[in-house]
């Protein structure tokens, strides 16, 4: 460890504190966005955060492992578990941005008589977020190098393999809530649906799966040619 570089010993705390503060700029967003009711286009953000960073912590294992050698590879599998705990907290903060303000601005009983009148399909959305807020917590709270001490190795891959099913309920999640994706909007939301995040967020788990499958086959392609065009010519001396 000695001669590991500062930032690679200390990559996790690094992307904790820039998450925090995209946390905050996504907040002042959405106060800028829509001064009134700022935590409308901040729940919206903080949701499409959320998604993100669950795909791009998903992508990284079987993108290093077919693409060889990927560039930064050390870099981003260091930072993956940071990442998905980043998840988790943004996913919070969305979720908060719902409920909290819901039932402090209508209580319980008008809470749910809202959530009902929006009908099944949003009541449906509703309960495969919170399984998968639960589930996210699990897997953050586990994914400290201590935890994986406690549990074991085996035990530990088993309890994270959960993602598996998070991402395609998270998929079915946004799909249904997400007012940027335009199947159903919230009543407190008058921005246009954003066709270009649905199309965005399953292009990538689209190809999330196929290099999974890939990874699975023990597919692997040599990148090196590839990344030789991107490279500078050396200099003759």
């Amino acid at each position: 460890m000695a001669h590991t570089p500062w930032h690679l010993r200390h990559i996790r705390a690094l992307l904790y504190v820039a998450f925090v503060i995209c946390a905050v700029g996504v907040a002042m967003v959405g106060g800028m966005d829509n001064p009134e009711k700022p935590w409308v286009p901040a729940r919206q953000l903080f949701g499409l955060w959320a998604l993100g960073l669950l795909l791009t912590a998903m992508l990284i294992g079987p993108l290093t492992s077919v693409l060889r050698p990927f560039p930064l590879r050390g870099h981003l599998v260091l930072g993956r578990r940071a990442i998905g705990v980043a998840c988790f907290f943004f996913a919070v903060l969305h979720a908060m941005s719902y409920t909290v303000t819901e039932l402090s601005l209508n209580g319980v009983d008008l809470f749910i008589s809202n959530a009902l009148a929006e009908g099944t399909g949003w009541i449906v959305g509703l309960v495969i977020g919170a399984i998968m807020l639960t589930t996210l917590g699990v897997l953050a709270i586990t994914s400290f190098d201590r935890m994986v001490t406690k549990v074991g190795p085996k035990r530990w891959k088993t309890i994270h393999n959960a993602t598996y099913i998070i991402l395609p309920l998270a998929l079915v999640h946004a799909l249904l809530l997400g007012a940027d994706f335009g199947l159903h909007q919230a009543r407190d939301v008058s921005t246009e649906p954003d066709t270009g995040a649905l199309i965005g967020m399953f292009s990538v788990a689209a190809v999330w799966l196929a290099l999974f499958i890939l990874r699975r086959r023990g597919v692997t392609r040599d990148i090196q040619p590839w990344l030789a065009r991107f490279r500078k010519p050396e200099k003759a001396s």
